[in-house]
């Protein structure tokens, strides 16, 4: 046995890898098949202006990225393309939304939208903070 340092797996091993990791979850009853990807992205005379990007799975959405350029903040786009997120994510039955930021970018403005801090991952980078932050769209029992 060995191992071997690259930057990703390739198209073999993706779908061995996929395989295998769908194949033990669906023996704890979870399926892995119905992954989903969201994007939107927003436009003014043909140039992108904002985009968001998000995944499905397990019934929560993973807020992926959220991008607004900076001509464009402070005029609610963001807030808006995480609404519409939300609202994609509620339609295709989701139970919640959760997302990642730093302390040098949009913890305020996600606590804003109604996101709670649920972690903390100190140094990460170095001397900052990475807060991981949810949403309930739907009350559970």
């Amino acid at each position: 046995m060995y191992f071997e340092e690259k930057e990703q797996l390739n198209n073999e091993e993706e779908i061995m890898v996929t395989r295998g990791y769908a194949e033990a979850g669906s023996l704890q009853g979870f399926s892995f098949g119905n992954k989903q990807d969201i994007a939107l992205t927003a436009y003014v005379d043909q140039n992108l202006i904002a985009a968001a990007e998000g995944t499905i799975i397990f019934d929560w959405l993973s807020i992926n990225r959220l991008w607004v350029d900076e001509n464009f903040r402070r005029q609610k786009l963001g807030t808006q393309l995480v609404a519409e997120l939300e609202k994609i994510a509620k339609e295709r039955g989701c139970l919640g939304c959760y997302l990642n930021t730093f302390d040098f970018q949009a913890q305020a403005f996600y606590e804003k939208l109604g996101y709670s801090t649920f972690g903390i991952l100190e140094d990460c980078p170095i001397g900052h903070k990475r807060y991981f932050m949810q949403k309930k769209l739907v009350e559970t029992l």
